[in-house]
Formats: C-alpha cells, structure tokens, sequence
C-alpha cells in the first residue's frame, strides 16, 4: 500500500508541467504621494479604496516618516521600498498625523489585475534564465484556437501590465481581442511582477531578445493555443526584435510598425538630422549638431570605443553628456545599460528577414515622428519579397503617430507636444482604429491562404 502510494505521489510530481509554479502578484502602496518641501517625509494625497494604505489606515495629509525601516525623504524612496512589495508580505509604515506619530503593521494588497470586455485575462509567467518574467495572455470570449498575437514592445522598461489609467496599446490590445484575435505580452526582466537579479536597465539587447525568444517558446505550450498561428507585432524597436524570433522560431507572419530596416547608426544619423526639422530647428544648427555628434555616434556605436576612451577624447568633451546619444556620467546611455545600442547596432536586419522567411507586413504611420518615413516599410517589404516572393507587404497607416494614436496633421502634434497635451490618456483616447482594421485583415488573408 505504502509503495503505491509512492508511485502516485511520483506520478503526480512527473505531471505538473515545468514552470508552473505561481509568480506572485506584486503588491503597492496605493496612494498619491508627493514629497514635503524640506525633504523628511513623504505626503500622502490621496488614497485608493482597497488598497494597501487603506489598510494600513494611511489617511490624506497624512506624512509617512519610514517603510520598512527605510527612512523616507522624496516619493522616490518609497518607491523604492514598495516596488519589492509583494502579496501577502507583512510590511511596516511609520507615519505621522499632526502631533501624533503611529506604527502600522499589514499584509501587502496586490495590485489589481487587467480586465478585458472581450475576453479572459490570463497572467501566467515565462522562465528565463533562473528568473520568472510576467506573460499577460487575453483570449476571446468564444474562440475556440484562436490567432495570436504576440505584442513586442518598443526601446523602453515601462511595464506591459496596464491595469491602470488607460493605453494606446491597451486599446489596440483590446481591439484585437475584440475582432477574435487572443493577445500576448511579456514584460522586461526586472519589469512588472516579473522576479530575478536580471534587471531591464541593467541588460543589453542581446539578452532582452532571448528573453523575448523563451516568450514565445512559452507561448507556444500554452494549452489551447494552435502554434501554427501565431504572429509577432513588433512595435518600434519591436520590429528589429520580431524578425530575429521569427529567424529562430517558425510563426505564421509578423507585422512590424513604426520601426527601422537599417543599423541603428544610420538610424540615428538619419534622425538627427531630419527629426530635427519636425521640431523646427535651424538647418545651420543641424548641420552643426550632425557634425559634433555624428562621430560619437560612430565611435559608440560602430567603433564600440568604452565609455572611458569616449570621456577621454578631447574633442568630445563639450558635446558627450548632451543631444544624442544621450550618454550620462553614470554609463547609461537613453536609460539603458551601455552596450544596450552597440548590440541593437550590430543586428543584421536583412539576414533576419531573410531567413524569418515569413509573411512580413511593415506599417509606417503618416506622421510618425519617431521611425521618421515610409523609407524603412518599403525596404523591408523589398527584402522580404527578394528572398520569399509575395511575403512581404508595406502601408501607409493614415493619420496615425508612433504610439498607435490617431492625429490630423503634422503640425497639430507638434502643437499637442509643445503644450503638454500629447499624453497616455490622450493617445489611448484617440486610438487610430484604422492600425487594428489593417492588422485584423491582414492575418484573416494569410490564414485564408
């Protein structure tokens, strides 16, 4: 009896699938905070029903002095503290109210999740060298296999959990569930729910592209899901990740938005230069800035000369710590780790379009300042179709901005810039339902074929 009842035990342990462990949901203070203008305490604004401060009794006005031991000075060094915070954790917040100081001990409340009008929010995890990193997968309500799209962010470490104010890619994610199609994101080691030493800011783009690879490969197992028809959106820097994950792993097709078909210093140059006219700036001081910066870039980026030789060098003394490519003294460079660019510089682009030998589609928004024009679309479509004859496609998205919003002309961006208007809130508001409408047709033709 004794021995059967081992094997079932070993039976049972042999059929819990790798990685299925829970990763916890992190936790947060939920509140608004502010700091006080001698620096030795950080004000309470406000504070969210539900939430953890709630529990802990945290009322408006409020000044908390210490969490968790950590004496507090700026909102910063409560971030800090709370950005470790997960569910469950018992944390403590020494805070005052007038005269009176207090001591509150609580259990840590999650933050919230996303919810979806169109279908279910699934938050599961991808295991990735000794670290779980957050997966965020939304199903359609009533589709049974249903495509998948597998949103690949641009340049930053801004989390992909957006259970809070609204989105533009929370909207676009929405509008795909919405036409049938189930949505998958990752967050960045470091980023989000996500656990581990690796750190988003801390890593370089080779490794962020294997993280995004093991992704996929998750994705893939997930049950439910036809691997036969999965896509890749990669967005921004997203759309030189995309074509390296296809080369490596067979998906259907991707599409790629907003991005760049060239190395990443001849991008840079080419935005130093005609970027700049968007913002108005004087064709001399162009040529000026182009000439100054331009053989940093190089040396950085081509040469791949060490932050120490580039600091050394006499000629760049005046020009190194501003305009691009933004190095700071502390070695990042654009918040990213040194060798973040010099690796996104060395990606062979048309080898991976190449050999992904997938149905590609390049979108370039009308007035995307960011990928600049239509140059990089076309190319990649030309590409594409060279080496795989028919695969490859590129439009135009009217009136769409690089960060999927909706916008009328040129100049009412640089105007909504320039007054401080261009915000999350508005872009996710002016959604350009058109990116959604080109993308679901697009794979209904390829899945047809």
């Amino acid at each position: 009896m004794i021995r059967e009842l081992i094997l079932l035990v070993i039976c049972v342990l042999l059929m819990v699938p790798i990685g299925a462990q829970v990763l916890e949901r992190k936790g947060s203070l939920g509140a608004v905070i502010e700091a006080n203008a001698d620096s030795t305490a950080v004000l309470i604004k406000r504070v969210l029903p539900g939430s953890t401060a709630q529990k802990l009794g945290l009322q408006e006005n409020d000044w908390v002095v210490s969490a968790d031991g950590v004496k507090l000075k700026l909102p910063s060094d409560l971030i800090s503290v709370t950005e470790h915070w997960r569910e469950g954790d018992t944390i403590q917040l020494d805070y005052q109210r007038h005269d009176t100081y207090y001591v509150a001990k609580e259990a840590v409340v999650a933050k919230p999740k996303e919810t979806s009008e169109f279908g279910d929010v699934i938050y599961g995890h991808v295991d990735f060298n000794e670290n779980q990193l957050r997966s965020i997968l939304i199903r359609p309500h009533g589709v049974d296999h249903p495509p998948v799209l597998f949103y690949l962010q641009g340049y930053g470490c801004a989390s992909q959990d957006y259970y809070h104010s609204p989105h533009p890619v929370k909207v676009f994610v929405e509008d795909m569930v919405r036409r049938g199609v189930a949505v998958y994101r990752m967050e960045k080691p470091g980023v989000g729910d996500s656990r581990g030493d690796l750190r988003c800011d801390e890593i370089g783009y080779h490794l962020e592209v294997d993280a995004f690879a093991a992704g996929l490969r998750a994705l893939k197992r997930v049950d439910g899901i036809d691997s036969t028809r999965v896509f890749l959106f990669g967005h921004s820097l997203g759309g030189i990740t995309a074509p390296q994950l296809a080369a490596q792993i067979s998906v259907r097709g991707m599409v790629n938005y907003g991005s760049v078909s060239t190395s990443w210093y001849e991008y840079l140059m080419k935005m130093m230069r005609e970027q700049s006219l968007f913002f108005d700036m004087d064709y001399q001081a162009i040529e000026e800035r182009v000439r100054t910066r331009g053989p940093i870039v190089y040396d950085y980026l081509v040469k791949r000369h060490s932050l120490e030789s580039l600091q050394s060098n006499p000629a760049y003394a005046s020009h190194l710590y501003d305009g691009l490519p933004h190095i700071s003294e502390s070695g990042k460079v654009m918040m990213r780790h040194f060798d973040f660019m010099p690796e996104i510089n060395s990606v062979d682009i048309t080898a991976a379009l190449k050999n992904a030998a997938t149905h590609t589609l390049a979108l370039q928004g009308e007035f995307d300042i960011a990928s600049i024009d239509e140059e990089w679309a076309k190319y990649e479509a030309d590409v594409v179709n060279a080496y795989h004859p028919g695969k490859g496609e590129w439009r135009i998205v009217e009136k769409a901005e690089h960060g999927l919003a909706m916008i009328e002309s040129r100049e009412q961006q640089m105007a909504l810039r320039a007054s401080g208007e261009f915000t999350l809130d508005y872009m996710a508001s002016h959604y350009q339902t058109a990116i959604g409408e080109i993308v679901f047709d697009w794979i209904q033709k390829i899945l047809d074929n």
